[in-house]
C-alpha cells in the first residue's frame, strides 16, 4: 500500500523507478540507522535514565518526521 501511495505522489511519472527507489530507501534507512544510534542514546546519563534518553530521542525524531510528512502533497 505504501508504494501505491508513493506512486501517486511522484513528482515525475517518467522516472518512476528512480522515485520508487528513493521511496524504498526512505522506508528502509531508518530501520538500518536506529540500531546504530540506540547505543549512543543509551550511553547518555546514568543507569537509571538510559531509557529516558532513548525514548526522548525517539520522540524528537518522530516529531521531526511528522513535520516533514506534513509537507508532502495530499493524495487525490
Amino acid at each position: 500500500m505504501a508504494y501505491a501511495a508513493l506512486s501517486l505522489t511522484m513528482p515525475d511519472q517518467e522516472n518512476g523507478g528512480k522515485w520508487l527507489g528513493i521511496g524504498n530507501m526512505s522506508m528502509v534507512l531508518p530501520q538500518s540507522i536506529a540500531p546504530a544510534v540506540a547505543p549512543i542514546l543509551l550511553a547518555i546519563g546514568n543507569q537509571s535514565v538510559n531509557y529516558v534518553s532513548l525514548y526522548l530521542g525517539a520522540a524528537i525524531i518522530a516529531v521531526i518526521g511528522a513535520g516533514v510528512i506534513m509537507t508532502i502533497k495530499k493524495l487525490q
